[in-house]
């Protein structure tokens, strides 16, 4: 069993203004809030869209379950970063109920 230790002693760490690094991947996304559905949860879908405006995959869902899938299957297709920003569009998109384009 592998052992990690951990320095537990608490610190904060300030941060300043941090750049945003665009990645070359060259997909944006199309997200979308849907209505309640019959369990009353709020949805969203996420259309990925490549760079001549093709869609290449959509997905449905709590905007935390799909959070999560993009994070854990599309990273190295898109970069951390602009997986992280997707999450927090798709977390928007469910608290107000809007639909927009996130690139």
């Amino acid at each position: 069993m592998l052992k990690v230790e951990f320095d537990m002693r608490w610190k904060l760490v300030q941060v300043g203004n941090t750049e945003w690094i665009q990645d070359d991947s060259g997909y944006y996304t199309l997200i979308h809030h849907v209505l309640a559905d019959c369990d009353g949860c709020n949805k969203v879908r996420i259309d990925i869209m490549d760079k001549d405006d093709m869609p290449v995959i959509s997905f449905q869902g709590t905007a935390d379950n799909v959070r999560k899938y993009i994070m854990q299957q599309w990273c190295g297709k898109i970069s951390i970063e602009h997986a992280s920003y997707i999450g927090v569009e798709l977390a928007r998109c469910e608290l107000q109920g809007i639909n927009y384009v996130q690139n």
